[in-house]
């Protein structure tokens, strides 16, 4: 079950903080939230690696359990203490710091949990990969969850449910009083976790989201009438932007009209550089050159909608034409272009109407 104070919204969001057992998840979920949210972030582990070229069992094993404690806790502290709002992953023994416990006051602390099978089964997968490491092969020293399972405890021998269970439990009083929300980490799918997360954060410190995709083209009207006529995007906004942006786009003196069109929740922006010019002939690009290679709209039937393509000036590239199967379960795929070059990808794909 997911648990949140009354009060969580309204705060005022500095950085979001994941705590929780060994083996729950952390590395990965903040991983995968640290993405949506478009944050840095300060994972307690990978951090240790970067900083110390160590890990957290061999810390603990050359200068003791309390010098990775102290460790991890200056670590919480330090990213606690950074202008850059970032997802922070905490190792577990930093709620046993009265420092840690009174620096995450200000902040969103999210509660990974598991129940003691899961964690029991993480924790063996950790111990196996480290085995298989220490015996030269290629495992590494996390969980499926993500999470390393060093904490000082030495975990290369199997750890079963209940004592997985009282291992998480000596610190849950410590989780529950810093914790704003409580997620369960065990069962789900990380990305149905993050999505959780996501849904329970203050308002204003939600996802980054994917805004455009640009297209510089050599004739606006022109391209203005394929991609509304021949691929079916609504224009929306249109501006007129000047020397203001140069330093942004890296061009002196620039000038440009810019008309925004959506489809299907995507936008597209073509940009006209009236100063300076445009570069380039309008080649097509090998599909297999760095950067972006095309852009890609299904349909419901290839032949009309590369006709309709023609039509609203743009290419079709004979002999891309690939088909697999036939009737409802037909895959069909053909390269196209637009009036400057830019492959566009129309696909049909089963049970599309």
């Amino acid at each position: 079950m997911d648990v949140g104070r009354a009060d969580l919204r309204p705060r005022d969001l500095r950085h979001v903080v994941l705590v929780g057992p060994m083996a729950v998840g952390k590395s990965t979920v903040g991983e995968a939230l640290a993405g949506r949210l478009g944050r840095p972030l300060r994972d307690s582990d990978r951090d240790l690696a970067g900083a110390r070229g160590t890990t957290g069992r061999e810390l603990a094993a050359a200068e003791g359990v309390a010098a990775l404690h102290r460790w991890e806790a200056d670590h919480l502290l330090a990213a606690l203490d950074a202008d850059v709002p970032s997802v922070v992953t905490a190792a577990a023994s930093t709620v046993d710091d009265a420092r840690c416990r009174a620096a995450l006051a200000p902040h969103v602390v999210v509660w990974l949990t598991a129940g003691p099978e899961v964690l029991a089964a993480r924790l063996a997968a950790v111990g196996r990969a480290r085995d298989d490491r220490d015996a030269g092969g290629a495992g590494g020293a996390r969980d499926a969850g993500g999470a390393g399972a060093h904490d000082g405890e030495g975990h290369r021998r199997p750890v079963g449910a209940t004592e997985a269970a009282a291992l998480a439990a000596r610190r849950d009083a410590a989780f529950r009083d810093v914790a704003d929300l409580t997620v369960d980490a065990g069962e789900r799918p990380p990305g149905e976790v993050v999505a959780t997360v996501l849904a329970a954060l203050p308002a204003g410190s939600g996802p980054s989201r994917v805004s455009h995709v640009g297209i510089c083209v050599a004739d606006l009207d022109r391209a203005l009438r394929f991609y509304r006529d021949g691929l079916g995007f609504e224009p929306t906004e249109s501006y007129e932007v000047g020397p203001e942006f140069g330093r942004l786009m890296e061009i002196d003196g620039v000038v440009l009209r810019s008309q925004f069109l959506r489809r299907d929740g995507v936008t597209v922006e073509l940009l006209h550089f009236e100063a300076p010019g445009w570069s380039g002939g309008g080649e097509r690009r090998p599909v297999n050159r760095l950067g972006l290679t095309h852009l890609s709209v299904r349909v419901a039937d290839v032949g009309a909608a590369a006709a309709r393509v023609v039509q609203a000036g743009g290419m079709v590239v004979d002999g891309t034409r690939t088909t697999f199967g036939e009737g409802a379960d037909v895959l069909d795929f053909v390269y196209c272009t637009d009036p400057d070059g830019t492959r566009i990808e129309l696909m049909r794909l089963p049970g599309q109407r």
